[in-house]
């Protein structure tokens, strides 16, 4: 039987592998979200060197990942409302102008010689913009490309993702070895711009419904993505396994103690193991766009997790900086399938009404995890050491899959990333 082209709504081939890259709006938003994420990896090797190197002290870098962690708490689901009830791309404006405003703020505060502490209320800035900007961003993609289409442009959104966030690690670690502080933070400024720039390009082909989100009352505006997601038990399996593994197990919070003082590689060293993660993700997302289906997803996510949390361990226990850097390409691998798995999920299995707040439910785990994870690696690198805090996580990320596996037996058995409900495609 053949497969089903574009506009059909199935998890077809949806017109091959490169059929989304054919579109020019979403060909634009790639490269709009290509920029601005790497000005903000950038900003995340400025900030944890310049403040760890001021202060030689892991509870500064906690405190970085308090600051990132604070906006999406309060900011995601006012945000994910938004989405699903304004145009997205002026939620995106809004979004992308509050980070490129954070971003300037800093290079005014180095210019001025102003003290370290001050780059917590610009960080908040920052990070409010990002809180708004992600579940805007990942709920308009869908809207540029047919429905059909859908599967193949989440591998290539999630391959840009890493493309950038790799990218923008190394040169934030070029930039501040050559130009110092300052030339990282003005390369900070820039992605957002160059985003807001490219936003009247995108066309959009199938608009969302926003009448629907202005009826409703204003609890269910907020909760509904949650009301979604906990009667979704694949999708709860998901986020809640990948939250656990995140949180405990993520190691950027620290990095620059292992760049400073474990493998002693500087800044340069830095931006390369803190990219390594996601140069494996990128291998892994450019192998999924061409094999969108896994069998067996469920299975092959939670084993996946398993692999990650056994990486990481590795990481924790290495002294050779090759070896660190091959055991964080090989996490990253493993962590690209499971987020393939969730991500694709959520938008095929979300009504298109409720998009926007389930993807703001989506990153209130996942961005908790990462921007939460840096504080508790920070905390228990403060109390453990460095090397304590990452072999805890690795435990913790294979510990949650055996408890996953009995608390979550949808997932386990999921042999479909697809269901009826498929609307968001």
């Amino acid at each position: 039987m053949p497969a089903s082209g574009p506009g059909t709504g199935s998890f077809g081939d949806g017109g091959g592998a490169y059929a989304p890259l054919r579109r020019p709006a979403f060909r634009r938003y790639l490269l709009g979200s290509l920029s601005s994420n790497l000005s903000d990896r950038g900003l995340k090797v400025a900030a944890g060197y310049y403040l760890y190197a001021a202060t030689r002290s892991a509870w500064a870098l906690a405190l970085v990942g308090l600051t990132s962690y604070l906006p999406i708490l309060l900011l995601s689901l006012p945000g994910g409302w938004a989405a699903d009830r304004f145009p997205r791309k002026r939620v995106l404006a809004a979004a992308l102008s509050l980070q490129a405003l954070g971003a300037l703020g800093l290079l005014l505060l180095v210019g001025l010689g102003g003290p370290a502490w001050g780059w917590y209320p610009l960080l908040l800035v920052c990070g409010g913009g990002g809180a708004l900007l992600d579940p805007a961003r990942v709920s308009l993609y869908p809207q540029l490309v047919a429905p059909g289409e859908v599967p193949r442009a989440v591998s290539w959104n999630s391959s840009n993702f890493q493309i950038s966030t790799v990218a923008g690690l190394l040169l934030g670690g070029v930039f501040y070895r050559f130009l110092g502080v300052a030339g990282s933070l003005a390369f900070a400024a820039a992605g957002p711009l160059v985003f807001l720039a490219l936003l009247p390009g995108l066309r959009i082909l199938r608009e969302s419904p926003a009448a629907a989100a202005a009826r409703e009352r204003f609890r269910d505006r907020l909760l509904g993505g949650f009301r979604f997601v906990w009667a979704a038990k694949p999708i709860l399996g998901a986020l809640s396994v990948d939250f656990v593994a995140v949180l405990f197990g993520g190691v950027d919070g620290i990095m620059p103690m292992f760049a400073q003082d474990i493998l002693r590689c500087g800044p340069l060293g830095q931006g390369a193991l803190m990219a390594a993660p996601f140069a494996g993700a990128l291998a892994m997302s450019f192998t999924l766009a061409h094999r969108p289906r896994l069998r067996r997803p469920g299975r092959a996510m939670l084993l996946a997790v398993a692999g990650f949390g056994l990486c990481t361990l590795a990481f924790g226990l290495s002294r050779s900086l090759p070896l660190s850097l091959l055991a964080l390409v090989g996490a990253g691998v493993l962590d690209q399938v499971s987020v393939y798995v969730r991500q694709t999920m959520v938008q095929l299995r979300t009504p298109p009404e409720l998009l926007g707040r389930v993807q703001a439910v989506n990153f209130l785990f996942i961005g908790s995890s990462n921007q939460l994870g840096e504080f508790e690696s920070g905390v228990t690198a403060a109390l453990l050491g460095p090397v304590g805090s990452v072999l805890l996580g690795g435990c913790a990320a294979v510990g949650v899959v055996a408890a996953a596996a009995a608390v979550f037996p949808d997932l386990r058995a999921l042999d479909s990333l697809a269901d009826g409900a498929m609307g968001a495609a």
